[in-house]
């Protein structure tokens, strides 16, 4: 074969084009419509792990015990609740409840906290702290309340 006949031979066409371009086209609308999935649905198996962890968040946000072991136990329980919320995530929107679940439970935190700072003052293991310093943990501990029912009240807008 020569070099003649090598050149006249059409290797690519406005039919492969196509195809190409085609192919493209799918492909970028295969994303985009993955993306959108990926963003708005929630799984049904987040959805009932979620409310699991949330029902025991408030379960323990609603508790006036004292004892603190009691409440430690309980806590580390909605901790679990919430490791098995982001274990089950599978799209973003599963991520960001997950997420909300943690930011739920801050408040939670900061309130077991002071509980266990009150004892440790009435068992005068520690010092009172300063005015400035109790002004400045309250002022910490409202705003962690704050974000804490607002995740909160989030997550009961998505899961209900």
């Amino acid at each position: 074969m020569t070099l003649r006949k090598l050149l006249q031979i059409e290797i690519w066409s406005k039919r492969t084009t196509r195809r190409i371009w085609f192919f493209l086209l799918v492909c970028i609308v295969v994303f985009f419509v993955w993306k959108l999935i990926d963003a708005n649905w929630l799984t049904q198996k987040e959805r009932v792990v979620a409310r699991n962890a949330l029902h025991r968040i408030e379960i323990l946000n609603d508790a006036n015990s004292s004892d603190v072991e009691a409440l430690k136990r309980e806590h580390q329980e909605v901790e679990t609740a919430i490791q098995n919320a982001e274990a089950v995530a599978v799209t973003q929107r599963d991520k960001l409840i997950s997420m909300d679940l943690t930011a739920c439970s801050m408040g939670l935190e900061s309130k077991w906290m002071d509980l266990i700072r009150q004892k440790l003052i009435q068992t005068e293991r520690i010092k009172k702290s300063s005015a400035d310093r109790e002004e400045r943990d309250k002022k910490l501990s409202i705003m962690l309340q704050s974000v804490s029912q607002n995740a909160c009240l989030n997550l009961h807008k998505e899961l209900d």
